[in-house]
């Protein structure tokens, strides 16, 4: 699509103005993301309070039940007592401390009481069935649709293909060879970052399914490399014959073709095991954690 000897006057002087666009679009896109981002911090009090075990109800009876069912939580998650054991509750009841150490995606709710800005980045089940349904469409459209072109995804991989040999060919012409591929990658990986330092792994998640698209994406361009078949844009230089013909395995396109569709296969099914994990971590918070 675009061989560096030529670059950048003959392949893009006929969408200069449309490319330049696009290009300060991304800008001001990715400016935007990364000014509205909240510093990050190693640990957040999400919320702290003060609760009495002796004088909750008035009725001693249900505040003694209640007491109990607390302390018998605690004494669970602190190890003091372990499940299909006999119960101590003398062991339950002497004064200890508990602490919990909450891993990425957990929550820890008493009595289902989380500071309101917090509640959105809970794993719900509702958000892994979106989650679930976009993954089967993505997978369903890779797996059916015959020329390996997904609309709209991979319109916007291509902009951002084109948006890239400009930008890394800044830095010189082996860079904008290779700078189309580089290019489609890191859009994903910014807005990666950008949601996870938002702390909103269903999003990230959502990126990291981008991301491996992608693979399928570069591996149709990979493919082509001998054959160059695929339209290009201006109708310039094959950017994968130049870039495999430099390494010497040009003749080895299809194959490396072959390995990008593998490890997209894998990352894709990956990420939808790490939103399962991630929901059944948060669950399982939830369940045994709510007092």
């Amino acid at each position: 699509m675009n061989q560096v000897d030529k670059y950048p006057i003959v392949l893009y002087n006929y969408t200069s103005n449309y490319m330049i666009n696009i290009l300060l679009s991304m800008i001001l896109v990715i400016a935007t993301l990364l000014s509205r981002l909240p510093a990050t911090s190693t640990n957040k009090v999400l919320s702290q309070a003060t609760y009495s075990l002796s004088n909750r109800y008035n009725d001693p009876y249900v505040n003694s039940v209640f007491s109990d069912n607390i302390l018998l939580t605690l004494a669970y998650m602190g190890g003091k007592v372990t499940k299909g054991e006999k119960i101590s509750w003398n062991t339950v009841r002497t004064p200890s401390v508990n602490k919990l150490i909450l891993k990425p995606g957990q929550t820890f709710a008493f009595h289902d009481t989380t500071l309101e800005k917090y509640k959105g980045k809970v794993v719900s089940t509702l958000k892994v069935i979106v989650f679930i349904i976009g993954f089967f469409v993505l997978v369903t459209l890779l797996i059916f649709d015959k020329d390996g072109y997904i609309f709209i995804i991979d319109d916007a991989n291509l902009l951002f293909h084109e948006a890239g040999h400009l930008i890394f060919g800044l830095f010189g012409d082996n860079m904008g060879l290779y700078g189309g591929t580089l290019g489609q990658l890191a859009i994903p990986i910014i807005c990666g970052i950008a949601f996870l330092r938002q702390e909103s792994l269903v999003s990230v998640s959502v990126a990291s399914l981008w991301f491996f698209q992608n693979f399928f994406n570069i591996a149709r361009y990979v493919a082509d490399a001998r054959s160059q078949l695929l339209p290009l844009v201006g109708g310039g230089d094959h950017d994968w014959t130049n870039i495999l013909s430099r390494l010497g395995v040009l003749q080895y396109d299809t194959t490396v073709a072959t390995i990008l569709r593998v490890m997209g296969w894998l990352g894709l099914c990956l990420t939808l095991a790490f939103v399962a994990y991630l929901w059944w971590q948060d669950n399982r918070t939830y369940n045994r954690h709510s007092l």
